[in-house]
C-alpha cells in the first residue's frame, strides 16, 4: 500500500484530499495540530500531530513515519491580514514559518523516505505536491505576507521540479 503524508488535514483541501486518497486505497498520514482534530479523523486515516513551527516535531514525525513514502502533499497554511504599514512581526513571521519554512523543513526531512520509495519500486517516482494558491501569482493589498509566502512556495516548487 502506497503511503502519503498530507499536511493541514484538519479541514478544507487537506481534509478532502485525505478522505479521497484514503477511499482510493492509499495509506494516509494526515497531519493536524490539535488532539481534537486527530480524534475526529475517520477510520483509514492515520492522524499525525504536527505543528510546522516545531522543527523538533518535524524531525520526530519524519523519524516515525514508515521507511517509504510515495507522496508528500504540503497543504498546511493560513493567512494574516493587515495593512503593510501596520503589520505585526510575530504573526507575519508565524505565517512564513507555517506556509513556507515548515514546508521546506518537512520536505527536506522526508526526501530520504521519498527516495526510498523510488528505489524499492523501479520505474516509479515519489512525488512532492506543494499546494499554493492564486496568491502565489498575484498580490493584493492587506495580504502582503500571505502572498510573499505563496510566491516563495511557487519558486521553491519550480526549483525542485528541476
Amino acid at each position: 500500500m502506497k503511503s502519503i503524508v498530507i499536511t493541514g488535514a484538519s479541514s478544507g483541501i487537506g481534509q478532502s484530499t485525505a478522505l479521497l486518497l484514503a477511499s482510493q486505497g492509499y495509506r494516509v498520514f494526515a497531519t493536524v495540530r490539535k488532539e481534537s482534530d486527530a480524534a475526529r479523523m475517520p477510520a483509514g486515516i492515520t492522524p499525525v500531530l504536527l505543528d510546522l513551527h516545531d522543527h523538533r516535531g518535524i524531525e520526530r514525525v519524519a523519524a516515525e513515519l514508515p521507511g517509504e513514502i510515495f507522496a508528500l502533499v504540503n497543504n498546511a497554511g493560513h493567512n494574516y491580514i493587515s495593512p503593510f504599514e501596520y503589520f505585526v512581526q510575530e504573526p507575519a513571521r508565524g505565517l512564513m514559518e507555517t506556509n513556507f519554512f515548515g514546508l521546506v523543513s518537512l520536505t527536506q526531512k522526508l526526501i530520504p523516505k521519498l527516495r526510498a520509495y523510488g528505489e524499492a519500486n523501479p520505474g516509479e517516482r515519489a512525488r512532492i505536491v506543494n499546494i499554493s494558491s492564486i496568491g502565489g501569482l498575484i498580490g493584493i493589498p492587506w495580504e502582503s505576507f500571505y502572498h510573499a509566502s505563496k510566491f516563495a512556495v511557487v519558486g521553491l516548487t519550480e526549483s525542485l521540479r528541476h
